[in-house]
Parts: structure tokens; C-alpha cells; sequence
């Protein structure tokens, strides 16, 4: 009975470890992926202001 309580025991433990990295790389991939549209929306921002000011 002990035998099997410990192995549920670990696999629960294996289980917790495994979301716990999932959602760190699902965190970390909204943090890239957010970062990237805002660099990009910048560009487009600064690239816009910077055609107006060479054409004005």
C-alpha cells in the first residue's frame, strides 16, 4: 500500500514540475511575442514620423 502511495506521490510531483515548466515557456513566449509587437509598432511609429518630417 505504501509502495503504491509513494509512486503517486512522485508522480504528482512530476506532474506539478511539468505545468509549472509549461506555463513558464507559455509566460515567457507572451512576454517575446508582446515585446516583438511593440518594437514593431515602434518602427512603424518612428518610421512614419520620420517620412512626415523628411517630406514636410
Amino acid at each position: 500500500m505504501s509502495e503504491t502511495f509513494i509512486l503517486f506521490e512522485t508522480l504528482n510531483d512530476h506532474i506539478n514540475c511539468w505545468i509549472l515548466k509549461c506555463s513558464q515557456i507559455l509566460a515567457l513566449g507572451l512576454v517575446v511575442t508582446t515585446n516583438r509587437i511593440l518594437l514593431w509598432l515602434f518602427l512603424s511609429f518612428s518610421s512614419s514620423v520620420f517620412l512626415s518630417i523628411m517630406q514636410g
